[in-house]
C-alpha cells in the first residue's frame, strides 16, 4: 500500500455518470497532461495513473484549467463507465454520490482508491421524496 494523504480524493455521481478528480489529487501525480483510469473488480480498486502522450489509452486533461489560479477539478462524464463500475462494485448504489479517499503509489505515479473507502455524500432526489 502507498502513502495516504487527506487530499487524494475523487467523487462519483451515479445519476450524472460523472467522476470528479480533485485538483489536489492531480497535484499528487505531478499535474499530468494525461491520465489512465484503471478499474480492478477483483481487488476492488479504482486507480488513476499518469500517462504519457504516446499512450493510446490515455485521457487528455485540460491542464490549463486546473493549473490556473483558482482552477477547478476535472470532471469526466462517462455514463457507461460509471454503470460498469456500479455493476462491478455492488457497494455503488443507484442514485447516490460517493467520495473516495485514496493513497499515492509514487513508484507507479498512480493514486489508488479502494472501494472500501466509499463515503456516501447524499441520496439524489431524497429531498423531493421527503417533501412530497
Amino acid at each position: 500500500m502507498g502513502i495516504r494523504y487527506d487530499d487524494i480524493l475523487m467523487t462519483s455521481d451515479v445519476r450524472k455518470g460523472r467522476l470528479r478528480i480533485y485538483k489536489s489529487t492531480l497535484h499528487r501525480l505531478n499535474d499530468p497532461k494525461a491520465i489512465q483510469l484503471l478499474v480492478n473488480p477483483a481487488s476492488k480498486v479504482i486507480a488513476i495513473r499518469s500517462a504519457d502522450d504516446l499512450d493510446s489509452r490515455r485521457h487528455t486533461l485540460p491542464v490549463s484549467r486546473f493549473l490556473a489560479p483558482g482552477g477547478g477539478d476535472v470532471d469526466l462524464y462517462c455514463y457507461y463507465l460509471v454503470r460498469d463500475m456500479q455493476a462491478a462494485f455492488p457497494e455503488i448504489a443507484e442514485g447516490y454520490s460517493y467520495r473516495l479517499h485514496g493513497f499515492l503509489q509514487e513508484k507507479d505515479n498512480m493514486v489508488c482508491f479502494p472501494i472500501s473507502s466509499l463515503d456516501e455524500i447524499k441520496k439524489i432526489g431524497a429531498a423531493e421524496e421527503n417533501d412530497g
